[in-house]
């Protein structure tokens, strides 16, 4: 029986509930990396292709990030985010660690925007809706605004 995609990513990223500190969380999302990283590597392990084709960008793993936010089904992931933002130095916002959580932040902000939209095709949009979602801006930006 062969495991689903990411599962063990999805099952670490999880765990981030249990972490205190704000560098406990940021190690955790390292190891998920890592994990991600691994999962890459061993699809193609075997595959006859030339590696300078296999490269990867921050930009090409964002559909894969959005797909582990939405699996580990973590309601509250964005404030571990934006707690990690507010508690951690320069020096790892600048790191690769940094721009690793620039990486959940883009994917919980595609998903929260398009949860957004869901929610606003279904119900009726009256001016509490409106003001609620502050129309003229994403709805994921009035969770990550800098104050």
């Amino acid at each position: 029986m062969q495991r689903k995609p990411y599962h063990d990513a999805i099952l670490k990223l999880r765990e981030i509930d249990k972490m205190e500190g704000p560098m406990m969380k940021v190690r955790l999302l390292e190891r998920v990396n890592n994990m991600i990283k691994d999962n890459i590597t061993n699809f193609w392990q075997g595959v006859p292709i030339d590696e300078s084709h296999l490269t990867i960008t921050q930009d090409t793993k964002i559909p894969l990030y959005i797909y582990i936010v939405i699996k580990c089904k973590l309601v509250n992931l964005a404030a571990h985010i934006k707690f990690i933002q507010e508690f951690t130095t320069t020096y790892v916002h600048e790191s690769n660690l940094g721009s690793n959580l620039a990486l959940y932040e883009s994917a919980m902000t595609i998903v929260a925007d398009k949860e957004r939209n869901i929610l606003l095709n279904v119900i009726d949009i009256s001016d509490f809706v409106n003001s609620a979602f502050r129309m003229d801006q994403s709805f994921a930006s009035t969770v990550f605004v800098d104050n």
